[in-house]
């Protein structure tokens, strides 16, 4: 797989994930603690170090181009993350993503995931994923509106607060 390392949509572009973004990146979860505890990885990212240290790693799986990450700026203020994370020969892929609050509603996720969901596609991809907690109702959302298809529930697949959390995964292929 290849993609650039900035891909500019409509009032946004994504940009790969650089350490000059660590403070901005350990504000927007600072801000979102309760809308990103579906999200394990997030919750450590509250200082510009971890948050140094997290885009180190995500540098390195671009790098061995595994995942490619980036984050979404509209007016120079990161909105929030979307990645790719390809697996079996390029040919399946899981989306993540996230997003800062007070950027809820402009469509930012929707219009990542299909600037990605384009350029996977044209270079052979086969299936994409959405994996998401079954109480995350935005990220379901996000999931349907771009007609991914529910293809089951993970049945308490993650240990969340001492509790099992069932988790639904959600495809398009390319041919839908």
């Amino acid at each position: 797989m290849n993609f650039n390392k900035e891909i500019k949509g409509d009032n946004f572009v994504l940009k790969v994930a650089d350490v000059s973004y660590a403070l901005q990146l350990s504000e927007l979860v600072k801000n979102n603690q309760k809308e990103l505890k579906y999200i394990d990885f997030t919750q450590s990212l509250i200082t510009e170090e971890k948050a140094k240290s997290a885009i180190l790693s995500m540098q390195d799986r671009w790098k061995n181009k595994e995942q490619y990450c980036f984050f979404i700026f509209s007016d120079n203020c990161l909105k929030g993350y979307v990645a790719i994370k390809v697996r079996y020969g390029d040919v399946v892929a899981e989306l993540s993503y996230y997003l800062d609050k007070a950027s809820c509603g402009k469509g930012y996720i929707t219009r990542a995931i299909m600037l990605l969901e384009k350029i996977f596609y044209e270079q052979k991809g086969h299936r994409l994923e959405i994996f998401c907690n079954a109480e995350n109702s935005k990220s379901i959302a996000v999931a349907k509106r771009l007609g991914f298809c529910l293809d089951g529930t993970l049945r308490e697949y993650e240990l969340r607060d001492n509790k099992f959390d069932d988790v639904l995964v959600f495809s398009k292929l390319s041919t839908d």
